[in-house]
C-alpha cells in the first residue's frame, strides 16, 4: 500500500510541473482553435409572378456565423445567378425577381474573412403561373402531363395569387377525363411548387353549363369550337377561362 500511494504522489507532481511549464513564461501563448461558421438545413418557399417576378423565400439553420451567403447558380456548385447575403446573423432571405428557369442553391456561413462549407443543395424550379393555368385549363404547354392537346394561347394575363390563397377547381360533367386528369395534376404542382403557401383543389364534377366562377374558383367547362370562339370573342381560341382572384 505504502509504495503504491507514493507511485500516486510522483504522477501528480509530475502532471503539475508539465502544467505549471505551458503556462508559465514562455515565450509563445497557445493558439485559440479556430470556430467556423456553419449552415445547414437550407430549405425554401416559392411564390410564382408573371414576368420573372417570382419571390424564392430561403431559410436554413446556423451557428457562429456573423452572416450568411446564398449562392445561385443554374448548374450544381455555380453561383452565375445570383449571391445573396444576409443582413447580420439572420438565418433567411428572399430572393425577389426569380427568373423562369431550373436552378441550385446552396448557404454558407461567414465570419469576417472565414466563409464555411456550403450546406447541401436544394433545386428551385421558377415557374409562371400562365403556363400553370395554361396546363391546367387545356391540358397544353410545357407543363401540361405528356400525351393532353397542345395549342397556343394568345393575350393571356395571369398576376398571380397571393402567400395564403387557397383555390377550387371545378370541372363541368362533360369534360372528358384526360382533362380532368391534367387538371388534378397540374393542381398538385401548384401545391409543390408554393410549398403549400398557394393551394388549389378539385372540388370535383358539377352540371353543365358551370356558372360564372366565383373568387378563388376556377371553372372547366367542355363544349363545342364554336362556342369557345363565341364566348372568348375570337376566331382563335382553343379554350378561354374566367377566374376570380
Amino acid at each position: 500500500m505504502g509504495s503504491t500511494g507514493q507511485a500516486v504522489v510522483r504522477v501528480l507532481v509530475v502532471f503539475g510541473l508539465a502544467a505549471l511549464a505551458a503556462c508559465g513564461g514562455g515565450t509563445s501563448s497557445p493558439t485559440a482553435p479556430t470556430v467556423f461558421p456553419t449552415a445547414i438545413g437550407l430549405d425554401f418557399s416559392m411564390i410564382p409572378a408573371v414576368n420573372g417576378g417570382s419571390v424564392v423565400e430561403f431559410r436554413w439553420t446556423g451557428s457562429n456565423a456573423t452572416s450568411y451567403v446564398v449562392e445561385i447558380g443554374r448548374t450544381s456548385g455555380a453561383s452565375d445567378v445570383a449571391t445573396l447575403e444576409s443582413g447580420g446573423t439572420a438565418t433567411s432571405l428572399s430572393w425577389t425577381g426569380a427568373p423562369i428557369g431550373t436552378f441550385y442553391a446552396r448557404v454558407r456561413g461567414r465570419n469576417g474573412s472565414t466563409l464555411g462549407s456550403p450546406s447541401s443543395e436544394v433545386v428551385v424550379a421558377s415557374l409562371d403561373p400562365r403556363r400553370v393555368m395554361e396546363a391546367l385549363v387545356f391540358g397544353a404547354g410545357p407543363l401540361a402531363v405528356a400525351g393532353n392537346a397542345a395549342g397556343p394561347i394568345e393575350g393571356d394575363r395571369m398576376e398571380g395569387w397571393q402567400p395564403g390563397t387557397t383555390f377550387e377547381v371545378v370541372l363541368g360533367e362533360s369534360l372528358p377525363a384526360v382533362y380532368a386528369t391534367a387538371a388534378d395534376t397540374t393542381v398538385q404542382q401548384i401545391n409543390a411548387a408554393t410549398r403549400g403557401l398557394v393551394r388549389g383543389v378539385i372540388r370535383g364534377r358539377q352540371p353543365d353549363p358551370l356558372p360564372i366562377a366565383r373568387p378563388r374558383e376556377v371553372t372547366i367547362n367542355y363544349t363545342t369550337p364554336a362556342a369557345v370562339k363565341d364566348e372568348c370573342s375570337c376566331s382563335n381560341c382553343i379554350g378561354c377561362a374566367s377566374t376570380t382572384i
